[in-house]
């Protein structure tokens, strides 16, 4: 199935979506991140991700944005972001299947209102991000730094980064790069967060 041949659709997430959610995280996490987390980091990784975690993140307010294709007359879940107060980019995560084709920058641009509002609001001049490291490389390219090294939270390795905001959107580096070419395969994380 050709991604650029299709449309995507984006909603925010319901507390029904939470197990079609957690699957896709469960996958990407054991596709790509739990090889690098100790067995207690792997465990503490996959409990959050769990559909109790993902309805309990939605009660305490997160954003979660949905990302859809159409399969065989019905919607496809292919990516999911979460945005935390005041400004924190909590999961970004895409299936494998799908990457390399600009989702999770698609994700990101149908999040960017929200980041813009909640910064503004709580007077924050930084998006952050708990990074994994196979996708901290990506965050530079959008413009992230790291804050510092990669770092160990029992056994869940993680590279915390931030992006600062510019108040003038122009002069934003997501706004000057990520959303100009939104296919560019190059710059596509299979997800950004390893919240535990």
């Amino acid at each position: 199935m050709d991604c650029m041949a299709q449309t995507l659709s984006f909603r925010q997430a319901t507390v029904a979506d939470c197990k079609e959610i957690s699957k896709l995280l469960l996958r990407c996490a054991k596709r790509f991140l739990l090889a690098d987390f100790s067995p207690q980091g792997q465990a503490l990784l996959c409990d959050s991700l769990q559909a109790t975690a993902i309805a309990d993140y939605l009660h305490q307010g997160l954003d979660y944005r949905l990302a859809f294709v159409q399969h065989q007359g019905q919607p496809q879940l292919v990516g999911v972001i979460a945005l935390k107060r005041p400004c924190h980019l909590y999961h970004l995560f895409v299936d494998p299947n799908w990457h390399g084709r600009g989702i999770a920058r698609q994700l990101l641009a149908e999040l960017w209102p929200t980041v813009q509002a909640w910064a503004a609001a709580a007077e924050q001049s930084e998006l952050t991000v708990n990074a994994s490291l196979y996708a901290a490389p990506v965050y530079v390219k959008w413009g992230f730094v790291a804050d510092s090294p990669p770092r160990d939270r029992g056994g869940a390795i993680d590279q915390p980064m931030r992006l600062q905001l510019a108040h003038d959107k122009r002069q934003n580096q997501f706004n000057n790069s990520i959303r100009r070419n939104p296919t560019d395969e190059n710059l596509e994380p299979h997800t950004t967060a390893c919240e535990i």
